[in-house]
């Protein structure tokens, strides 16, 4: 049920073209018919089919018409950071009602994050989630356990999960005590990490499997387990995963949560419904489909990337109308009838589009030659790929690899192929979708010598990326850089550049000593 009756016009899609493709590219029949509807539907698209475009024109359609007459939007959910800048950077200036409240555009995780998962601690846990995060969940958890590992008052847990895991790795290690003992300790470490409390049924399970390990509230190492989660928690952290577990007890506890999230978005668009994990699809599907939501799943089942314990009909299941995107602007005729063969769902026959048709190859090769594999691999190219495709090509071509290095069953890596290379430093740096996650340097805490000065230039770093985000620039044309920016505030702002240092050295100062709070309590 639409929030008002939106009519999309010939002159609206113009108006998208001009904005999201090149000059006398269309929209055809099969984008139109969805950026047109406004109804609860899958649209399973191929690969190259244009999906995300023909989303972001829809998105600038209704634009002119947020916010609704109720007062409602819309969200726009994707898997990744990624997908979620893409939207931004290339409709964010068409755009800004969209971006600005009652609408979200963001991430599964940030609207799990932002609506449910910090409210319910908030609510019922009375503590403020600033941390969400996986790994330092895992490290503050083993770290509490080990302080009650033997300690009598809560039954010596230790002993329990050794008690789980001993006779397995023993067998596994042949009777070695060492080696079994070593292995044991892997294993403990490894499920301890995994520990939650849930909080719809009160078990201490685990995230992998949600498998029960302590359920008797009178149980000592059940206490135990319970105080270093809720210590945790309390020190306002939690894992990725938890953060769900923390949701669907909101929706729970609170129902109305469930009907107020209904009313604020009357529209959702759900890009990449295909790479959505069963908790994430199950949240989903609970929260929007309804009667009150225009609810639109985007994707395509035949790149999902579930892993082999889930299958695709377990996540997806269809609606009652799916709009199809057949043609692939990716895919040539032919390579598009070779791999309609393999698709999972093969509902409808994929049509390729692509106007070059460049037949694929497989480069054999033995151990004794494998240097040679890539300088075939240009030569290729250079005799397939036609001069004037190279010339105007918007997109790079790329030989990419699993990983860098054999792993340790021998299966090569890119360095096989390559042996000097080496990953650019520059290509490593964290991608920070918001100013806070600058200064989670918790990271940094195993060598605590040098991590004021690492706050400090993690605090620099985030400033440089406002002044970037916001295109301030130097005289040269150069972004700032956190050299370029002292020398500048010296050289024309001497008084507010002493301000400054002293400013950046107490901000430091104040995040060290949190993040020292966070592992050791000092205040």
């Amino acid at each position: 049920m639409q929030p008002e009756k939106i009519q999309v016009t010939d002159e609206d899609i113009k108006y998208t073209e001009k904005i999201l493709l090149e000059e006398r590219e269309y929209f055809d029949d099969e984008r139109i018919a969805f950026i047109k509807n406004f109804e609860p539907i899958d649209l399973q698209a191929v690969p190259g089919s244009g999906k995300t475009t023909a989303l972001l024109a829809k998105l600038l359609i209704l634009e002119r018409h947020l916010p609704f007459k109720d007062g409602s939007g819309i969200l726009v959910i994707s898997r990744t950071n990624t997908a979620v800048n893409e939207i931004k950077n290339k409709i964010g200036k068409y755009c800004p009602k969209l971006f600005a409240y009652p609408n979200f555009v963001g991430t599964i995780q940030s609207f799990v994050d932002q609506f449910l998962a910090i409210p319910f601690a908030h609510s019922f846990l009375n503590t403020r989630l600033r941390w969400i995060d996986t790994e330092l969940y895992q490290e503050l958890l083993w770290k509490k356990f080990q302080s009650i590992c033997w300690v009598r008052e809560f039954g010596k847990p230790g002993t329990f999960f050794y008690g789980r895991h001993f006779q397995n790795c023993l067998k596994e290690s042949k009777n070695d005590q060492n080696k079994a003992k070593e292995l044991c300790n892997q294993r403990i470490e490894k499920e301890v990490k995994d520990l939650f409390l849930d909080f719809l049924d009160q078990k201490i399970k685990t995230f992998s499997g949600k498998k029960v390990i302590l359920s008797d509230s009178s149980n000592k190492k059940y206490q135990g387990i319970k105080k270093i989660i809720e210590e945790i928690l309390n020190k306002e952290v939690v894992s990725y995963e938890y953060a769900y577990n923390l949701a669907n007890a909101f929706i729970q506890k609170a129902p109305i949560i469930k009907r107020l999230i209904q009313k604020r978005f009357k529209c959702v668009f759900v890009d990449e419904m295909q790479d959505m994990e069963k908790h994430q699809h199950d949240l989903l599907e609970d929260l929007f489909y309804c009667d009150e939501v225009v609810y639109q799943r985007i994707g395509d089942k035949n790149q999902a990337i579930y892993s082999g314990k889930v299958s695709l009909e377990d996540i997806w299941e269809d609606r009652e109308t799916v709009l199809p995107l057949k043609g692939s602007h990716r895919l040539s005729p032919k390579i598009a009838q070779i791999v309609h063969n393999f698709a999972l769902d093969a509902t409808f026959q994929i049509e390729g589009k692509r106007d070059h048709e460049i037949s694929p190859c497989v480069i054999v090769f033995s151990d004794d030659c494998i240097e040679q594999v890539l300088p075939k691999f240009i030569e290729l190219v250079i005799e397939k790929v036609p001069d004037n495709d190279l010339s105007k090509s918007k997109h790079p071509i790329k030989v990419i690899g699993w990983r860098k290095d054999k792993d340790e069953n021998g299966n090569l890596g890119i360095k096989s192929y390559c042996e000097d290379f080496e990953p650019e430093v520059s290509n490593t740096k964290i991608s920070h979708p918001c100013l806070k996650s600058h200064l989670t340097l918790w990271k940094a805490f195993s060598n605590q010598k040098h991590l004021l000065n690492i706050t400090r230039k993690s605090i620099l770093e985030a400033l440089i990326a406002i002044l970037t985000k916001e295109e301030i620039i130097q005289t040269n044309g150069r972004y700032f850089n956190i050299i370029s920016l002292y020398k500048y505030l010296r050289d024309f702002h001497r008084d507010f550049y002493e301000e400054f240092k002293l400013k950046v050295f107490i901000w430091s100062r104040d995040v060290y000593k949190a993040v020292r709070y966070i592992f050791y309590n000092e205040r």
